[in-house]
């Protein structure tokens, strides 16, 4: 039988996808928005080889992170079903309840498998 993490671990896990899917969006960012850009393409033509495939990795880490987040099979660690698992332990009430579900997007019950 498989245990289940505490739920302080979990939060924790999820947070920490939270914050790296953050990192990789703004490096991503850094190198591709319209503000930044200029200031550093000589430099990424100087190192080509190295910039090549480093901006596909920052995007691609960015979405693999953040649709962990957002996972919504039963079997990982996800928002999605910690804030249903935290207001039945009592830690999350009422109109704190309301709020952190009105920013989830709905639950999908054939996705959870």
């Amino acid at each position: 039988m498989k245990q289940t993490l505490p739920l302080q671990t979990r939060l924790d896990r999820v947070a920490q996808h939270i914050i790296r899917a953050r990192l990789f969006f703004d490096l991503w960012f850094y190198f591709e928005g319209e503000n930044t850009r200029p200031q550093i393409i000589e430099t990424m033509r100087d190192y080509n080889e190295f910039f090549r495939f480093t901006l596909h990795a920052y995007l691609l880490s960015y979405v693999i992170y953040i649709a962990s987040v957002f996972d919504g099979r039963s079997d990982t660690i996800s928002l999605v079903h910690l804030p249903t698992e935290m207001e039945r332990g009592g830690q999350l009430k009422g109109q704190q309840a309301v709020e952190v579900k009105a920013l989830l997007p709905p639950q999908n019950q054939s996705s959870q498998k």
